[in-house]
């Protein structure tokens, strides 16, 4: 039974490693069956809707987009979203 504090102990550890060791992101929107959900970070309703509509316009039903911070935002995505619907993203982030 002594075995089990430190066990407990080295998950907790580990666990708030991983937590702290995550990529700091601005947002990070998840497509699921053509459904976006914010699954990090904060985005205005406007901007969610304006990046939905351009997904669905290029039919994108999964996907994650992720923007991360620097000197200037850097934009995320996998190879689920066409490289066009990511230019139209960018664009629409960088010109509104």
């Amino acid at each position: 039974m002594d075995f089990i504090l430190p066990i407990v102990c080295a998950a907790t550890f580990l666990a708030w490693v991983g937590w702290l060791a995550r990529p700091n992101v601005v947002f990070q929107i998840r497509y699921r069956r053509g459904i976006p959900k914010v699954v990090r970070g904060r985005l205005t309703d406007a901007t969610l809707n304006a990046i939905d509509e351009i997904c669905r316009q290029n039919s994108v039903k999964s996907g994650t987009i992720t923007a991360m911070p620097g000197k200037r935002v850097r934009m995320k995505f996998t190879s689920d979203i066409p490289p066009g619907c990511q230019q139209q993203i960018r664009n629409m982030m960088l010109f509104g």
